[in-house]
């Protein structure tokens, strides 16, 4: 049996789980800095990523959804679906949804 892939401490399921996890790490970093330059006033980001925190907020709320029925109600784990997986991806869509408002996105 193989080890569990393990990343700053982090001891993940399956390899697909720390992929994932690095992915949405990498583009909320990417999202922060957005955020923060929105919260500076520079004009050009907000109107560039005025699509970005909807965009990934339906892709967090979408894998949480999916994530619900593909583990039957977080009755079961598989090697790429868990019951970890509707909560990481929920609280990550949550995330996306309060910085949204917080920029003022939505009245731009």
């Amino acid at each position: 049996m193989s080890e569990a892939p393990e990343f700053l401490g982090i001891v993940f399921r399956s390899q697909s789980h720390l992929g994932w996890f690095q992915f949405s790490m990498a583009v909320f970093g990417i999202g922060m800095i957005t955020f923060g330059m929105v919260l500076l006033g520079c004009n050009s980001i907000r109107s560039m990523t005025r699509g970005f925190f909807p965009f990934m907020r339906i892709f967090h709320f979408t894998a949480s959804i999916l994530a619900v029925f593909m583990t039957r109600f977080g009755t079961m784990n598989g090697p790429i679906y868990s019951v970890n997986c509707i909560w990481f991806n929920f609280l990550m869509g949550t995330i996306y949804c309060t910085l949204y408002w917080i920029a003022g996105l939505r009245n731009a």
